[in-house]
């Protein structure tokens, strides 16, 4: 799929998200961020997103995981977490009940655990 077919996907999730949470947001005062490389995303294209138990945010971008704690970007590149990296994008995340990240690639299954950040596991 090409970039811009990617990043059409991205925004009308993000339109779609804003729009249920303005559903049900009554009086409440919503603002909502857009992050890309210029904030410290290392990739345009997010491919998947999901949120740990300590309530930091998890971005897949290319073969890095981004972590958001509410105020800054923190990547974890395969030098951090030694994902293979030769044509092996991160496509999804998941984090399990025991904040354990499942971590789907185009060459595998990696899992990541969280509290000690750094330890990959192929599967």
């Amino acid at each position: 799929m090409g970039s811009t077919f990617l990043h059409f996907l991205f925004t009308v999730f993000r339109i779609l998200c804003l729009l249920s949470v303005m559903g049900s947001a009554k009086a409440q005062q919503l603002s909502f961020n857009s992050w890309n490389t210029e904030a410290g995303l290392s990739h345009n294209s997010v491919f998947s997103i999901a949120q740990d138990r300590s309530g930091f945010i998890w971005a897949a971008a290319g073969n890095t995981l981004n972590r958001f704690d509410g105020k800054e970007i923190r990547m974890f590149g395969p030098h951090k977490t030694g994902i293979p990296t030769a044509e092996n994008d991160i496509n999804t995340i998941l984090i399990d009940r025991s904040n354990r990240m499942w971590i789907g690639m185009s060459r595998g299954l990696l899992t990541y655990d969280i509290e000690k950040t750094g330890l990959i596991q192929c599967v």
